[in-house]
């Protein structure tokens, strides 16, 4: 019954007056009067007026809920009562009913109402424990669970070849919840961008912040996405307000690009002198050359001048006694032709240590495991 709930019918209802044309159960059962009465009257005690089949109706709770948000523990009791009435018990996985939005109804209800109560409760008791928050999260990985069996069962057929990590299969189970969707959104955006390497990831792919800029944010994000998930990224191009939180962290790369470039060559240098030190150290008998000659020698060969005339700073960067021991041996810049095959070996473990660290594409935490002077075959003495 389509119900227009005017103001005389409020009042009278309220005041007791005798209505015409309507019975008491028909008013509380009629989800739209109903409603027009509690917000009305902004009184919280209608609600336990209202019929056992309206508390059980979820699109009329969630009303009430949102309307009456600032007082948690009104709406704590009243979801408390619908997801009580309503449990959700599953049946086997079968595809068939999987992806029937409408055999999925219950559960599309108690997951929507969770992820909503989640965020109220956040707001109000932060540093507390989140019953909400739990049950969004058993909800969310149950699913991917079934994704995940879903796709290997069926891992053969045509159907699944282009399903990517999933999505499709949420879109298709919880099509009628948004909000829902965005949480399977936010898991899948989690674990494509958010990610300890994202800075380096870009700064490989991009010459410089001008050529990221120039391809274009929201291009990268969909391309990116694409790679792992077409419809995912299909989705996202109608809603790019969802990416909002991944664009604040590619503006801070972004806007900390030079920084990071400076960063990495400076920790590139620093690792280099630190091999170095301690290969010149254990190989002294056959290192019979100074730091100074060491360095002029590896900057010119390899085009290195630019970061060794930034960072290294001559007759300073090591001890005094250091200094001294070098004085003695200071032969007026390294030419291979004088050396002796020992020397030669010495020269092409630091000329060959330079070049991996400062020409070598691999991660900076790689390096220490690359550049393991214990590991490498030592000069014999």
């Amino acid at each position: 019954m389509n119900l227009m709930a005017d103001t005389k019918l409020i009042n009278d209802y309220i005041n007791g007056n005798d209505i015409e044309n309507y019975t008491l159960d028909e008013l509380e059962n009629n989800s739209n009067f109903m409603l027009s009465v509690i917000k009305y009257t902004q009184d919280k005690r209608i609600y336990n007026l209202c019929s056992n089949k309206l508390k059980n109706d979820y699109e009329f709770i969630k009303e009430i809920i949102l309307f009456f948000k600032d007082d948690f523990k009104f709406i704590n009791k009243v979801a408390g009562d619908f997801i009580d009435n309503n449990k959700y018990k599953p049946n086997v996985i079968n595809i068939t009913d999987y992806l029937n939005p409408d055999d999925k109804t219950k559960e599309t209800e108690i997951f929507e109402l969770c992820i909503i109560m989640s965020r109220i409760y956040k707001k109000y008791y932060p540093d507390e424990f989140n019953k909400y928050a739990v049950n969004v999260t058993l909800f969310k990985e149950s699913s991917l669970i079934e994704n995940e069996i879903i796709l290997r069962e069926n891992k053969n057929e045509l159907w699944v070849k282009d399903l990517g990590l999933g999505f499709k299969l949420c879109a298709l189970a919880f099509q009628n919840s948004e909000e829902i969707l965005k949480v399977f959104i936010d898991y899948y955006l989690n674990e494509l961008f958010f990610v300890p390497d994202m800075e380096s990831l870009l700064h490989k792919k991009f010459i410089n912040k001008e050529e990221f800029i120039n391809y274009g944010i929201n291009n990268y994000i969909i391309n990116h996405i694409k790679k792992y998930d077409e419809y995912l990224a299909y989705y996202i191009t109608k809603r790019l307000y969802l990416t909002k939180d991944i664009k604040k962290d590619i503006d801070k790369i972004i806007y900390n690009w030079d920084k990071y470039n400076y960063n990495i060559e400076k920790q590139k240098y620093d690792l280099f002198m630190e091999k170095l030190l301690e290969y010149k150290e254990e190989n002294f008998m056959n290192m019979l050359y100074s730091l100074d000659e060491l360095i002029d020698f590896i900057k010119n060969n390899l085009g290195l001048e630019d970061i060794f005339n930034k960072y290294y700073i001559k007759d300073y960067i090591y001890s005094e006694e250091d200094k001294y021991y070098d004085s003695l041996f200071n032969r007026n810049g390294i030419k291979l032709e004088k050396m002796n095959e020992e020397e030669i070996k010495c020269i092409r473990y630091v000329y060959s240590l330079a070049k991996r660290i400062f020409n070598k594409k691999i991660e900076l935490d790689e390096y220490s495991n690359v550049i393991n002077i214990k590991s490498l075959r030592k000069v014999k003495r």
